[in-house]
């Protein structure tokens, strides 16, 4: 997720490949990727031109990258329509070298998303197609590896990509009780935290900060001491605080102003709802 984290991995000894499923955003964390061989990500033609510099600063000469194509999660990646374009800025910079293309499935764990989670992996492999002939075309090899897969596509849809990036299955958990289940997993760990307080709330009294939870009904706050986000699978109290956010929880509730959430659904101090991300945290 992050370029000292590569470092960590590095200085531990770790020399398998490390991909940055996100990109660098200064000078100085570029100029560290590169020396600790941290494979960067590119998304439009500032950040493919960044890397080439910083690659150049280190003297180097192909360096790999991976392009990152948004294809529904709106989070980061260039559009399917500019890819091709971008990777044959790629293809001519003797820097770089364009060793891979992935996507992210935000909705893969629940069978309510299996449609949007298909058309993802269409575009994905027009992408993919278009950019590979391109490169035959003028010469070049093709390109590695394209990736998707979190762990809930790897158990629920297959894909015909070389590569994957499970997260929680590696774990044990599967990402949601509506993922399909065609291996069983067998947790590896488990996260455990101290309840510092439990009070009762009343319906209608705010909690959280900035009080923006009412509950409808009559519920429990409760603080935990973990710092680390987690997700106890079967239980209600289904998520603990990152960092300064606390989890609270209600039966049913409302966030003042009028926007509806459903009833049981978790919200943190920091004004996130639902489940954690869980895979391949770009």
């Amino acid at each position: 997720a992050t370029t000292p984290e590569g470092i960590e991995l590095r200085e531990a000894g770790i020399t398998q490949p490390i991909l940055k499923l996100s990109p660098c955003l200064t000078d100085d964390e570029l100029d560290a990727a590169i020396a600790f061989e941290i494979t960067p990500t590119v998304i439009d033609a500032a950040s493919i031109a960044a890397v080439s510099a910083a690659v150049g600063r280190a003297g180097g000469k192909g360096f790999a990258v991976h392009m990152a194509v948004d294809t529904g999660m709106r989070r980061i990646g260039c559009s399917p329509a500019d890819a091709a374009g971008l990777a044959r800025t790629i293809g001519a910079d003797p820097a770089l070298k364009l060793q891979g293309l992935f996507t992210h499935f935000p909705i893969s764990d629940q069978p309510a998303g299996d449609e949007f989670t298909a058309g993802q992996i269409v575009t994905l492999e027009g992408v993919a197609a278009q950019i590979q002939q391109d490169r035959a075309a003028a010469g070049l090899e093709p390109v590695e590896l394209v990736h998707a897969s979190n762990s809930a596509a790897v158990l629920g849809h297959p894909t015909d990509f070389g590569m994957v990036r499970p997260g929680i299955m590696a774990y044990g958990y599967y990402p949601d009780a509506q993922t399909p289940r065609p291996v069983e997993l067998r947790p590896a760990l488990s996260w455990k935290s101290q309840i510092s307080y439990c009070k009762p709330v009343s319906a209608g009294e705010t909690v959280g900060l900035p009080a923006e939870l009412e509950p409808r009904t009559d519920a429990r706050r409760r603080g935990f001491l973990s710092h680390r986000r987690a997700r106890l699978h079967g239980s209600d109290d289904a998520r603990s605080g990152s960092g300064s956010c606390r989890a609270a929880r209600a039966g049913g509730g409302r966030r003042r102003g009028g926007h509806h959430r459903p009833a049981g659904q978790r919200i943190d101090r920091c004004g996130r709802t639902g489940r954690p991300d869980g895979d391949d945290q770009l």
